[in-house]
């Protein structure tokens, strides 16, 4: 008889959902500048001056969105292969889906929740639903790590 055997936890621990999220909003921050940086630059401005601004605001929410799908698939698929499972490729478009509906929760909600009022607000949940979102679409197809 081998007593060596460690019994897996049946569920997704919630330091590994912890760490894709984390490892999304890294990721994420990191594409928010390159895309804010890029897109206030190369867009055609009208000369009113708030042009670059809004475009460096648009870029920053796409790659904010965009990275933190990235990240959390990256780190996910890395936990996954750690373990033995694998990941298919269908896994990154969800988490892509979970992130930009979180990011279109919020837009959609700012109005009515009055988040627009309350900038710091605002942005803690720009910040904060993504990753979630994400988390939740790369893992919606797995309900346990053999």
């Amino acid at each position: 008889m081998n007593t060596d055997i460690q019994a897996r936890p049946k569920w997704i621990s919630g330091a590994y959902l912890a760490a894709e999220a984390g490892g999304g909003s890294v990721v994420g921050l990191l594409l928010a500048l390159v895309g804010g940086l890029a897109v206030g630059r190369l867009l055609p401005r009208s000369g009113n001056g708030w042009d670059d601004l809004i475009y460096a605001i648009l870029g920053a929410m796409i790659g904010y969105t965009i990275g933190v799908s990235l990240g959390v698939y990256l780190i996910g698929r890395w936990l996954n292969r750690r373990d033995g499972i694998s990941t298919g490729r269908r896994a990154y478009w969800l988490a892509l889906l979970g992130s930009v509906l979180g990011g279109a929760l919020v837009l959609l909600a700012a109005e009515p929740l009055h988040l627009n009022s309350n900038t710091a607000l605002l942005q803690i949940c720009l910040f904060i639903l993504p990753p979630i979102g994400a988390t939740l679409g790369f893992n919606m197809r797995r309900k346990a790590r053999r």
